[in-house]
């Protein structure tokens, strides 16, 4: 499993996307490969055959139509850096709210 940073607030829906080694069979690519939360935050990040790139999300309050960061990412390392440093932000906002 790789090593993605969630910290102890973060409740864990979905991490297939560690699972992932660095010979990625495609047809383990999905979009829900990778979903946590935090209040009202969600980190989400997935294959998007579409885009041919891993897409991760910061969502707020549940509006997935505005995300507050999308990263598009063509390698599942650029892709697990994504989602490290989208975890970080939304430590820091979660923070400031409080």
């Amino acid at each position: 499993m790789k090593r993605v940073d969630l910290g102890k607030e973060w409740k864990t829906t979905k991490l297939d996307i560690l699972e992932l080694d660095n010979e990625i069979d495609e047809s383990l690519l999905t979009e829900d490969m990778f979903q946590i939360s935090n209040k009202e935050y969600i980190v989400d990040s997935g294959w998007y055959t579409t885009q041919n790139s891993f897409i991760t999300y910061l969502i707020f309050d549940s509006n997935w139509k505005d995300p507050i960061i999308t990263i598009k990412s063509k390698n599942i390392f650029e892709c697990l850096n994504a989602i490290q440093l989208t975890i970080y932000y939304a430590d820091n906002l979660i923070s400031e709210d409080k």
